[in-house]
C-alpha cells in the first residue's frame, strides 16, 4: 500500500534521516508517481539534503503536469530563498489565474500577500498596489485593514521604497515543533551572540 511509504518517509524525515526518507518516498513514487505528499516530500527532503535545485526541477516538473496550489506554494517558497524573484512572481501570478478560485481562504491570503510581497521587491508597485486592495477589501481585521492602508498609501507616495533589504540570518535546522528556539538561535548567531 503506497500511503505506508508515505508515513514511513514522514517519520524518518522527523527524526532527520532526509536520506532514507528520500529514499523511502522516492520507493513509493515509483509506484504512485502522482501521490502529491510524496512530491512535497520529496522536495523537502533534497531541500534538507542541500539539494535544492533538484527540488525546484522536480517541483517544475510536478508543476507542469499537474498545477495544484500546494505545488505552487512549495516552489515558490524555494525561488524566494533563492532569491529568484522573477520566476517566483511569475509563478505566483499563473497560480493566481489558473488556481485562485479553487484555493480556501488562508491559501488566497497567502497568495495575495505574496504576489504583494514579490511585486514590491520587483519594483513593481502598481502590481503591489492593485493586490493590496484586493487584500484590504476581503480583510475583516482592524489592525489588518490599517497595515495595508499604510503600506497602500507609502506606495503610492512621491517616492515609494525602491529597495528592500534581505537580511543575511542563517537558517537554522527545525525539528518537529522546535519553531522557537530555532528563530532564537538564528537570531543570537546572526547578532553574533551565544544561543
Amino acid at each position: 500500500w503506497p500511503w505506508l511509504g508515505i508515513i514511513r518517509a514522514m517519520c524518518l524525515a522527523g527524526q532527520d534521516d532526509h536520506a532514507a526518507a528520500l529514499s523511502a518516498v522516492r520507493e513509493t513514487l515509483q509506484v504512485k508517481p502522482k501521490i502529491l505528499t510524496g512530491v512535497l516530500i520529496e522536495s523537502d527532503c533534497l531541500c534538507n539534503l542541500g539539494k535544492v535545485d533538484e527540488a525546484a526541477n522536480r517541483l517544475r516538473g510536478a508543476i507542469a503536469r499537474e498545477p495544484l496550489m500546494l505545488l505552487s506554494v512549495r516552489m515558490v517558497d524555494i525561488l524566494d530563498d533563492q532569491n529568484q524573484l522573477d520566476e517566483a512572481l511569475e509563478l505566483l501570478l499563473h497560480t493566481d489565474t489558473t488556481l485562485h478560485r479553487c484555493a480556501d481562504k488562508i491559501l488566497r491570503h497567502w497568495l495575495d500577500v505574496s504576489i504583494v510581497r514579490n511585486a514590491c521587491q520587483l519594483g513593481r508597485y502598481d502590481l503591489a498596489r492593485e493586490r493590496l486592495g484586493q487584500l484590504n477589501i476581503r480583510s475583516r481585521d482592524t489592525r489588518t485593514k490599517d497595515y495595508y492602508k499604510a503600506l497602500g498609501e507609502r506606495l503610492d507616495s512621491p517616492t515609494p521604497p525602491r529597495q528592500s533589504r534581505r537580511l543575511e540570518v542563517p537558517a537554522i535546522r527545525q525539528q518537529y515543533d522546535t519553531c522557537a528556539p530555532a528563530t532564537m538561535t538564528a537570531i543570537s548567531e546572526f547578532f553574533s551572540r551565544p544561543a
